[in-house]
């Protein structure tokens, strides 16, 4: 059901980012504000091999006038492709994982637009077999500063009687909505280790990955983030002349690979959703990640290099579709009288162990999706925690309310 029964969600990503350094995630959901009817027209290029096309221009207007025009992009590491497993317990106790066989029927790609900051799902409406191809548009775009969600207008949030008396078409007929965004939490969202704990020590894997001969790097947290990025640029550019127009002709692709592990809160209010079917709360699962990491891989485009280029993708989702199957929130949770909370040292702790015993950090990056309220020494402004100078890679606590 694409997007229907999940909402919309605001992607923000701190501003420091390199591979396998410290990623400060943060999602928050947010409210509607006032909306109206719009009309959207798009053209599109030569299509791939999935009946999708590579580049899409889609026009927004509003009372016969551009109100936007978005140039998407399709992103091909971005797919439903994804391998999908389960957690449960064989005969002897031990903790197995059992992937999921789940048939995807609709087509559907994930396009961005990096001037619009426009993260959008597209699906194919028609049969592939006919010339004319017909789309259906949904995802968040911004414009004059403020982010806007776009969804068909037979979306269940909205009612026939918007539709505009001008249309010639209910197909080309969208809600754009303004959405509000909270304002970010305040308390630390990542920990360094106890004195007790070894920091790990390894060469700076953004330098090593471009040939670089920069020397070994001892931090990885945030406020060394940005020094780092400066003394890799500096090396970078001592590099040839003719090396670097070889590099700025073909800059170097660096994938961040991200296994995701989701708790049974999130499982949970998907089946609710799907009405306790449970292939439908799976591929709702499986294609609102993947639109998740398209907002991700967003923030990674906008990093502009003429030596590389970062992407990230999902390479593995795994669910936990009972309470007992997830060891790293349950025992941590508090009942709440509106949603459950969970203490997001003690989940960041568990989900660490959890990756461990399950050989998860071969992986850049181990990352939680939990449907309950994270909490800090009793604050709920929490939104995100991960630890920092571990030899584990990364792993991040990531608030996920439904």
């Amino acid at each position: 059901m694409s997007l229907d029964a999940r909402g919309l969600w605001s992607l923000k990503l701190a501003t420091k980012v390199l591979p396998l350094a410290v990623i400060l995630l943060q999602v928050f959901h947010f409210g509607f504000g006032s909306n109206r009817t719009v009309h959207v027209n798009y053209s599109s290029g030569h299509f791939s091999v999935s009946q999708l096309p590579d580049d899409l221009d889609v026009t927004i207007s509003v009372q016969n006038s551009t109100w936007a025009v978005l140039h998407l992009r399709r992103v091909p590491h971005i797919t439903l492709d994804i391998p999908m497993y389960t957690l449960g317990v064989d005969a002897s106790g031990k903790p197995v994982q059992t992937k999921v066989d789940l048939e995807e029927k609709m087509i559907v790609g994930y396009y961005q637009d990096l001037t619009r900051e426009a993260v959008i799902q597209i699906t194919r409406t028609n049969d592939i077999k006919e010339t004319s191809a017909q789309y259906k548009i949904e995802g968040v775009l911004e414009v004059a500063g403020l982010r806007h969600s776009i969804l068909p207008d037979d979306h269940p949030r909205y009612r026939r009687d918007l539709t505009s008396a001008n249309s010639t078409s209910e197909e080309d007929l969208y809600i754009l909505e303004v959405v509000d965004q909270p304002s970010t939490g305040t308390l630390s969202d990542y920990l360094d280790p106890p004195p007790n704990i070894e920091v790990s020590k390894r060469e700076d894997p953004l330098s090593s990955a471009l040939g670089s001969a920069q020397g070994p790097s001892t931090t990885l947290s945030p406020s060394d983030i940005t020094k780092q990025e400066g003394e890799a640029t500096s090396t970078l550019s001592e590099t040839s002349s003719k090396s670097s127009r070889q590099r700025r002709e073909a800059p170097l692709d660096i994938f961040l690979d991200i296994v995701a592990v989701t708790d049974f809160a999130v499982y949970n209010r998907y089946l609710t959703a799907a009405k306790g079917d449970k292939n439908q709360a799976l591929s709702d699962l499986r294609m609102w990640y993947a639109f998740v990491f398209n907002g991700i891989d967003l923030r990674y485009q906008g990093i502009h290099s003429s030596e590389y280029n970062i992407n990230v993708r999902l390479v593995k989702l795994i669910l936990s579709e009972a309470a007992a199957d997830a060891p790293f929130t349950e025992p941590f949770k508090t009942p709440g009288s509106h949603w459950d909370t969970l203490s997001a040292p003690s989940a960041l702790e568990g989900i660490a162990e959890f990756a461990k015993k399950h050989d998860l950090l071969r992986s850049d990056h181990v990352m939680l999706m939990t449907g309950y309220d994270l909490t800090t020494a009793g604050s709920t402004t929490t939104t995100g925690k991960t630890k920092t100078k571990t030899k584990t890679d990364l792993l991040i606590l990531y608030g996920h309310t439904l």
